[in-house]
């Protein structure tokens, strides 16, 4: 009698059966690949968002020191609340006036500063991001401002 011979079902199993950990291998090898990347996009994608919010915040606090710009505490409010409105911390958002109690046609600008923090920053120890945005404007009125009216 010679060799037995095998149908092509026992082959195919027989090939299986040598594969058998080989996917969970590659599986185990493409997430290391992939997981960083991922964390790496969504950190990108929240620091833009925050920046896009940051930057209409100094906007309208810019908007809001055009038209009074000796009221600083009124324009640090704008901006914080303009910050809170797009999700960011109020509280956490640094202001910076230049140009205060200026004549009209000379500019104002109004920078807003956040930090923000990372996943792949706190994974390795990196520290956060600290975004900055600058709006410029002409001061071109001198309004009063009523307190408590």
């Amino acid at each position: 009698m010679g060799r037995p011979t095998m149908n092509r079902r026992q082959i195919l199993c027989q090939f299986c059966r040598n594969e058998k950990g080989a996917t969970l291998v590659e599986t185990v090898l493409t997430l290391i690949v992939l997981l960083p990347i991922l964390v790496g996009v969504i950190d990108i994608g929240r620091a833009f968002s925050a920046y896009i919010v940051l930057t209409n915040a100094s906007r309208e606090g810019a908007r809001y020191a055009s038209r009074y710009p000796f009221h600083s505490e009124g324009i640090a409010a704008a901006v914080r609340q303009e910050a809170a409105t797009g999700g960011l911390v109020a509280e956490a958002v640094q202001v910076n006036i230049d140009g205060l109690n200026g004549p009209a046609g000379t500019p104002i600008a109004v920078t807003a500063s956040y930090q923000v923090n990372t996943i792949c920053g706190s994974l390795v120890g990196l520290p956060s991001l600290q975004l900055h945005s600058t709006t410029r404007m002409v001061i071109f009125g001198l309004d009063t401002v009523v307190v408590g009216g």
